[in-house]
Order: structure tokens, then C-alpha cells, then sequence
């Protein structure tokens, strides 16, 4: 909460996610403990990667004083991200996207944009993608978007077999939550 809305967006930079601290203090002992990252499985830091990119995001300036995102922006963000070695780019940017969907700027990407990030099969980036929509379109009610979210609750669609990971089904039950919140729309 320290650096909501500090950080200019600037149309010609990338704003880069800061590295993962994995070392701590336990109080009352003042020795600092490092975590070797060899020596636990890399899918545990999926999510704190994830939490990473939406901290980062979150940073954004919105309003007069920031600048305006556009759909260019955040595909450039994934690009520089692949080409990037090291960390696992797709969590962050995964996390990035949502963080941009909370702060109401997702709206600027297109039905294709969301259909080719659902198409990688990338749990974090289908739930982010799907937040991510559903709470820049906050109570709208948007055909497309309800469409989007349903296809991902095989309980909807029963008579298909249809494997959706259980986060991306609990993202897009949300996400119905949110795109007809206040409506009082059974659906």
C-alpha cells in the first residue's frame, strides 16, 4: 500500500517487477537467513512471482498525472518479458496483467488479446486474464465477457468434456461475481 499509484507511467519504458527477495530475519535473533532457491521446487514461488507483477502494477499512477496504457504497452510488456533469462517472466507477467485489471486497465485489449493469453494454458495468466477483465468492467454486465467467463465452468457447459484447471474455475465464478455486481441480474 506504501507505493499504490507513486510510479509514472512513461508510453516508452518498460516498468520492470523488482527482484524476489528470498532472505528474512526472525526476530529477536538479528542473524539474516537466506533461502537457497536450488533447494525447493520451483513452483513454489509461482505465486509469490505472480504477487510480484501485480504489486508492480499496482505502482501505476492512474488519473491526469499518469500516463495512458494502451493495449501496445502491455504486449510490449510480454515480449521484453520472453526474451528475458533468469526468473520465470510469465508468473510476473501474469501477475502484472492483473495488477492492470484492478486498476481498470485491461479495457484497452481486445477480445483477440485475451483469446491468444487463454490459448497458452498458463494457469496464472488465464486467471489473471480473466480477473483482470472482469474488474476493469466492474458491473457492466458484458456479453462477451460473461460468455468468456462461462466457457471456463464445466458445470455450465455439462454436456462438454471440458478440463479447466481449478483456479482458472474459481477466477471466471468471480469474475461473474464481479461483471454483475450491483445488478441484481440473476444471470
Amino acid at each position: 500500500a506504501f507505493f499504490l499509484g507513486s510510479e509514472r507511467m512513461l508510453p516508452t519504458e518498460l516498468l520492470q517487477a523488482p527482484p524476489v527477495t528470498l532472505s528474512g530475519r526472525f526476530p529477536p535473533q538479528p542473524a539474516v537467513v537466506n533461502i537457497d532457491p536450488n533447494l525447493h521446487n520451483n513452483e513454489l514461488n509461482l505465486w509469490v512471482e505472480f504477487n510480484n507483477g501485480v504489486a508492480t502494477a499496482l505502482q501505476l499512477e492512474t488519473g491526469a498525472g499518469g500516463g495512458q496504457v494502451t493495449r501496445g504497452w502491455i504486449l510490449l510488456h510480454k515480449r521484453e518479458g520472453s526474451t528475458e533469462e533468469g526468473s520465470n517472466t510469465s508468473n510476473v507477467h501474469a501477475g502484472f496483467l492483473l495488477g492492470l485489471g484492478l486498476r481498470g486497465h485491461l479495457k484497452v485489449l481486445n477480445d483477440t488479446d485475451c483469446y491468444k493469453y487463454l490459448r497458452s494454458e498458463h494457469d496464472a495468466t488465464s486467471v489473471a486474464v480473466i480477473l483482470g477483465m472482469a474488474a476493469s468492467r466492474l458491473g457492466s454486465r458484458d456479453a462477451g465477457l460473461t460468455r468468456m467467463c462461462c466457457v471456463h465452468i464445466p458445470s455450465i457447459y455439462h454436456h462438454l468434456d471440458l478440463e479447466v484447471a481449478p483456479p482458472t474455475q474459481a477466477a471466471a465464478v468471480l469474475s461473474l461475481g464481479l461483471l454483475f455486481a450491483q445488478s441484481g441480474h440473476r444471470m
